[in-house]
């Protein structure tokens, strides 16, 4: 989608994920459940929810006690080689129904499956992931919680994802590796508050999102040799969203909120011979908004609600 708004939103518990970048495919450990909201949505969450809403919720600290977790897997790929995945997850209280702290880490090696037959490579498209997240939160009493966050995923692939049309299956010729990079980090501070019926939630973060991509421009026009085509994007979002709601599982209650963000989006390129690519003109968007939303329901019949 560029530099716009992505129409469909993702958070990550109450955090926001993104405003204007490619999805950042969080690997789902630790994760309780998945909410998927179909599009059209209305206003039950603050911005960019025009085509529908994905929400990864995690398992969240626990101050009553300690537990631990391991996992393994080995993964075969037809036409390509092995690969592997493996989590680790601690969560433990520090101060017995006051304070805990949740971590989770993990990493991910997929061995690929095209071959390069120009280079004389197997299995170009290497990929392999490393991230985690850790939660710390704090029960002051009278149905409080503060959570304080992070989060940070790597993904490093050695080579383009694609194949090419008239040679073996699952292969292609290009003169140069055309590795990418898709590096997401995120600090947020969450609190929450509840009394009978009704909760508030107000979540502030900042979400910094690299991008890099390599592409094999050789033949390019008026151009000699290997020519190599970087193009990097770095976005920075900070974000509030902030509502009150009296939710009901039939669909009346009610919910208000704001939501404020400053997104920017920095695109820098490069052409040229491999060691000596010069800058190409980039483009720099800045995004602040401020959006007020609402919505309040009256069950008219038992499958019609107002």
């Amino acid at each position: 989608n560029g530099p716009s708004q992505s129409i469909v939103g993702q958070y990550l518990g109450d955090v926001r994920l993104t405003f204007s970048a490619p999805n950042p495919d969080l690997h789902l450990y630790d994760i309780r459940r998945v909410e998927l909201l179909e599009g059209p949505q209305g206003t039950l969450y603050g911005t960019g929810s025009l085509g529908g809403i994905l929400r990864f919720v995690p398992n969240e600290p626990d101050s009553s006690q300690f537990s631990a977790g391991l996992a393994a897997g080995l993964l075969a790929t037809r036409h390509g080689g092995w690969g592997s995945d493996g989590s680790a997850m601690v969560n433990a209280p520090i101060v017995q129904d006051r304070l805990a702290a949740r971590v989770v880490g993990y990493a991910w090696s997929d061995a690929g499956y095209i071959d390069d037959v120009d280079r004389g490579l197997e299995d170009v498209n290497r990929t392999s992931v490393l991230g985690g997240r850790a939660v710390l939160r704090w029960e002051p009493g009278d149905r409080w919680w503060i959570d304080i966050g992070a989060l940070s995923q790597n993904i490093s692939g050695r080579d383009g994802q694609y194949a090419m049309r008239g040679l073996p299956p699952l292969s292609r010729r290009t003169n140069l590796a055309e590795p990418f990079a898709n590096d997401y980090q995120l600090v947020h501070l969450t609190v929450r508050k509840r009394w009978e019926g009704v909760e508030l939630v107000s979540t502030t973060s900042v979400a910094r999102h690299d991008l890099e991509t390599l592409f094999d421009a050789s033949g390019f026009p008026d151009t000699e040799g290997p020519q190599l085509y970087t193009e990097d994007v770095n976005i920075v979002l900070i974000s509030n969203e902030t509502h009150i709601a009296q939710p009901d599982s039939q669909g009346e209650g009610w919910i208000f909120g704001w939501s404020v963000l400053s997104d920017t989006n920095h695109i820098t390129r490069r052409l040229g011979p491999p060691t000596a690519a010069l800058p190409l003109p980039g483009v720099r968007n800045e995004t602040h908004e401020v959006a007020l939303f609402g919505q309040f329901g009256i069950t008219m019949t038992p499958r019609l609600v107002a």
